[in-house]
């Protein structure tokens, strides 16, 4: 991987960050122990984590781009999403599973600004992090198994605990 490439949502950025997310969906759907996992089996309900960091390791070493995740919590509710930008600022977002918020979205999002779970967790505290810089113990009971699955599927090199 060369250079970190600065995240901008041009039009041709945008339609790459698209269909990246639909091949992570994709891939992610086609898990063979999905019924039984429970960050994958009530799809897109529970699964912002596993989803976020999949699509953000894929443009990682597709395309160099430093995305963070972003991870808010507001009562019994939590919500990851990807952000690019400087200095804290959403230039661009990918909510791959904002539908699981229906009165927000029908589908993912992706684009300019921040992400419209923005709205929903208001004034909530969170927690950012570079994808090439998750700690291990932010990937949670079976994620591990979906990540050694389901990365050399999408042609992403990991490491032997299926983390990039």
């Amino acid at each position: 991987m060369g250079p970190m490439e600065e995240i901008t949502p041009t039009p041709s950025n945008v339609a790459e960050w698209r269909s990246t997310v639909s091949e992570v969906e994709s891939a992610l759907l086609s898990y063979p122990a999905r019924a039984d996992n429970m960050w994958l089996r009530n799809y897109p309900n529970g699964s912002c984590s596993i989803v976020s960091f999949t699509v953000g390791s894929v443009l990682l070493q597709r395309q160099a781009q430093p995305w963070r995740l972003l991870s808010k919590f507001s009562g019994r509710h939590s919500h990851t999403w990807l952000v690019g930008g400087t200095d804290g600022a959403a230039q661009a977002s990918i909510d791959a599973t904002i539908h699981q918020f229906p009165e927000l979205a029908t589908g993912p999002f992706v684009g300019s600004g921040p992400s419209p779970a923005e709205r929903l967790f208001e004034g909530y505290a969170g927690t950012s992090v570079a994808v090439n810089q998750v700690p291990q113990w932010w990937h949670h009971g079976e994620t591990l198994d979906v990540y050694e699955w389901v990365f050399p599927r999408l042609g992403i090199l990991t490491t032997t605990a299926g983390i990039v």
